[in-house]
């Protein structure tokens, strides 16, 4: 499967697509998987951001893909779901726990962005790497709803 195109079918539903390509191809990531946590996350940090409905015209599809078509240069830049499916193989694969969460950003009333948070061993620390200018365990001030998407 190169990518997922279908109609927007709401954020659990992409949500559990999303852990299910996260970790059934986690193995995608081949030597990247050895990469430290914090270089891999600055490597998905510096992936250029770009919207799927920009980049693809269709605003009433989710796009979603595998790992290897994400680092294979398929896809000239990534949006908040395909980087975090990136950040949750990496998690996977080295047994870091990790959660999706779907939320809110300056208010509004539906959600629109994701984006994984990980267990350090101590608590649960923000990882969202979708804009180069993200840091990461950075708070997220602008956050008004957040919701965990299951498996």
């Amino acid at each position: 499967m190169l990518a997922t195109t279908e109609s927007h079918k709401g954020h659990e539903y992409t949500g559990r697509l999303m852990h299910a390509l996260a970790r059934n191809y986690s193995s995608d990531l081949g030597a990247m998987l050895y990469w430290p946590w914090p270089v891999y996350w600055d490597f998905v940090r510096k992936i250029p951001y770009q919207d799927d409905p920009t980049l693809f015209l269709n605003p009433e599809r989710e796009i979603v893909s595998r790992p290897k078509y994400m680092i294979s240069g398929y896809f000239p830049a990534l949006d908040c779901k395909k980087k975090s499916i990136l950040l949750a193989s990496h998690a996977w694969a080295n047994r870091l726990p990790y959660k999706f969460l779907a939320g809110i950003e300056n208010g509004g009333a539906e959600i629109h962005h994701v984006f994984p948070v990980v267990f350090d061993g101590r608590a649960w620390v923000n990882a969202d790497a979708t804009l180069p200018s993200n840091r990461y365990g950075e708070a997220k001030p602008f956050l008004t709803y957040a919701e965990e998407l299951a498996p």
